[in-house]
């Protein structure tokens, strides 16, 4: 399963958002441990061009995004040397349509099919397929695998892919355990300890309220005298709490800039995003506050980390995310509703306990 130098050689297929593609370094880390010296190709989007140099310098990464035309990107395929596999990453449109055009002698990957989702009343499957994507993904993935990451952590999930050539792998103990040695490394310690908040989410009723935050911000600077508190979003909180030296308003521009700061941190605060598995890529303590879904999924790794989540009674949602207003009329999720800043400075407690 070489190249003709003896090389061997990869194309992976990614098409999904920021936070998705630090989930992938498990896949990433396994992947170089089984072939030491691979040349490993990732085709992406803006986001994952931004994301993978900084997952592992060792990868070529080529971008592939909604300005190309399409015989651009069929250009840009045709100039990967061919591949002795070709991973179809997620089970995007995208990605499927990418796979039948990149050269490889083999190519495996998802399909789409059922997945199983937690409600109240436990576990059950839900049919989400495309038919169309999902019969292309059949006619050339061999094999081809239905994604069913619902009942695991997310990190796990691409490792099965490699289940497919090479028998079985190591299971995810926690996400930093699979960061490179050729990631970005951790920012060294500041001079003055901070924590870090994300009060952005991508789905607009998934977001914390002014008020909420304006509590969790005030138990925090009582809980913890020495640190700052970065506050990524929730420009409304801030411009009622006035102005205080130690809350201070996330100004980063750059993914680097964002990679730094969260992997620098004593502790970050954020719902299931790219800065809470950021925090768990570099072992950082971190609460994750989660709704409509429950957080097994995406939960953080991190040491002592924790997760606020109260089930609602609608979980699992399954209708649009993004800007979509919730189904059942709510401006705010039941969830995330019922959450109070007591919560949150109790699990920080015990997360990031005082230091005497």
């Amino acid at each position: 399963m070489t190249a003709a130098n003896n090389t061997p050689r990869f194309t992976l297929l990614s098409f999904r958002t920021f936070g998705d593609y630090v989930l992938k370094a498990p896949f990433l880390c396994e992947l170089y441990r089984r072939h030491p010296g691979a040349q490993v190709t990732v085709v992406t989007n803006a986001k994952g061009g931004q994301v993978y140099p900084l997952l592992d310098s060792r990868l070529r990464v080529m971008v592939a995004d909604h300005g190309d035309k399409p015989t651009q990107i069929a250009g840009k395929l045709w100039r990967i040397p061919r591949a002795d596999v070709v991973y179809a990453l997620d089970d995007s449109r995208t990605t499927i349509l990418l796979a039948a055009i990149a050269r490889g002698k083999r190519k495996t990957g998802w399909v789409q099919g059922c997945s199983r989702l937690y409600g109240k009343d436990g576990w059950f499957e839900w049919r989400s397929v495309q038919p169309w994507p999902s019969a292309i993904a059949k006619l050339i993935l061999h094999p081809g695998r239905t994604r069913l990451p619902e009942d695991k952590y997310d990190g796990e999930v691409e490792l099965e892919l490699l289940d497919n050539v090479g028998g079985p792998v190591r299971c995810v103990k926690t996400l930093a355990e699979y960061r490179s040695a050729f990631a970005l490394p951790a920012a060294p310690p500041p001079q003055a300890p901070y924590i870090y908040c994300a009060a952005e989410a991508g789905w607009t009723v998934r977001q914390l309220s002014d008020q909420q935050w304006i509590g969790i911000i005030a138990g925090l600077l009582d809980a913890y005298p020495r640190h700052s508190i970065i506050v990524h979003g929730a420009g409304g909180a801030l411009r009622r709490l006035g102005i205080h030296q130690r809350v201070l308003q996330y100004e980063g521009k750059t993914i680097r800039e964002l990679f730094e700061r969260i992997s620098a941190a004593d502790l970050v605060i954020a719902p299931d995003s790219f800065a809470l598995h950021l925090a768990s890529l570099y072992d950082v303590p971190a609460i994750g506050y989660f709704g409509p879904a429950h957080p097994h999924r995406f939960r953080p790794t991190g040491p002592g980390s924790r997760s606020v989540f109260y089930q609602p009674e609608c979980s699992p949602c399954l209708q649009a995310r993004g800007s979509h207003p919730c189904a059942k009329g709510l401006t705010q999720c039941i969830s995330l509703a019922q959450m109070t800043p007591a919560d949150f400075v109790r699990a920080a407690a015990v997360t990031l306990p005082l230091r005497p």
